[in-house]
């Protein structure tokens, strides 16, 4: 952006201020428009990684509950296979036999 010194150094001096207005009105002007456009664009590439992410994450969503599911999908062979035996359970009593002879 020119500043007016510079604006007027380009100009012809001090004494030409309307074509100097005009000058750094317009500079500012076009550098609004650099600085939306700029703004503008990088606005657009946020919101297209935003999208990609959005999607990648609903990718990932999928593949866990089709991990998830097949996790939890017990077929009888797969119960009966797994089971473990059952352990022998001790004696939770006592018995005491006495005789007289």
């Amino acid at each position: 952006m020119m500043t007016t010194s510079e604006a007027e150094c380009a100009c012809g001096g001090p004494g030409d201020a309307g074509v100097v207005r005009s000058l750094t009105e317009d500079t500012g002007s076009a550098s609004a428009v650099d600085q939306e456009s700029g703004i503008s664009a990088k606005l657009d590439e946020h919101t297209r990684l935003l999208m990609e992410n959005s999607r990648k994450l609903t990718d990932l969503q999928e593949q866990l509950a089709k991990c998830q599911n097949t996790i939890e999908q017990k077929t009888y062979a797969n119960v009966v296979a797994s089971k473990s035996p059952q352990q022998v359970q001790g004696a939770i009593h006592s018995m005491v036999v006495t005789s007289k002879n």
